[in-house]
């Protein structure tokens, strides 16, 4: 049984830690060996998968060096 917990929920809107002025919403949540994967929707109506790291619900998000 996995025992990881998730980080976003369906519905939620989540921007990219990569690119911060790009926003998605979640539209799966995968549970797989290696942990919690989501599907986000972006703004190209393109379904990816991604890891809670690579994204942040924070709309004005700077990774802090």
């Amino acid at each position: 049984m996995n025992t990881d917990n998730v980080v976003y929920n369906l519905g939620q809107v989540v921007y990219s830690v990569v690119s911060p002025e790009t926003v998605g919403v979640v539209t799966g949540i995968l549970f797989r060996p290696d942990g919690i994967s989501y599907q986000v929707t972006w703004g190209d109506f393109e379904e990816r998968s991604h890891y809670d790291c690579e994204l942040t619900p924070e709309a004005n998000y700077r990774k802090k060096k």
